[in-house]
């Protein structure tokens, strides 16, 4: 079982490993009131809400994308941020419904993702173990 510090490590390598699959556009899509929604990010990475706010590493972390995202003007700078009335929504256009039906894709495509990142994974464990059992002769090449 790992102690709480393990645990803050690996959950601190799932959220980089989660920050480095992401392009812009995930990014775009996940902005709420000025900056990245946890509730997203807890969702998409697998981790839990508090980790983000709680591992003094991912706060840090989270807190550098951020400030790269407002350098590359994806995030809206933090005076903007601070007046919603300013930032602007690709969904503004939108009926209900279909902010709706965007918003559920939107969520099922960040799962999906993740859970192509878990089985990738799990394929490399694989991988490795095969390519261990060919090399000493259990398995025919």
């Amino acid at each position: 079982m790992a102690n709480g510090q393990q645990l803050a490590k690996i959950n601190f390598e799932t959220f980089i490993s989660w920050r480095d699959t992401q392009r812009l556009d995930d990014f775009k899509k996940i902005i709420k009131d000025g900056k990245l929604s946890r509730t997203e990010i807890a969702k998409s990475s697998g981790l839990g809400k508090s980790s983000l706010y709680q591992n003094p590493s991912i706060r840090n972390a989270l807190s550098e994308l951020e400030e790269r995202l407002r350098a590359y003007q994806i995030l809206p700078a933090l005076n903007e941020s601070a007046n919603p009335s300013r930032l602007k929504h690709s969904k503004e256009n939108h009926s209900k419904s279909e902010t709706k039906k965007i918003s559920a894709l939107e969520t099922q495509n960040l799962e999906l993702k993740a859970q192509v990142r878990y089985l990738e994974e799990r394929l490399n464990c694989f991988t490795e173990l095969s390519e261990s059992m060919i090399e000493l002769g259990i398995l025919p090449r």
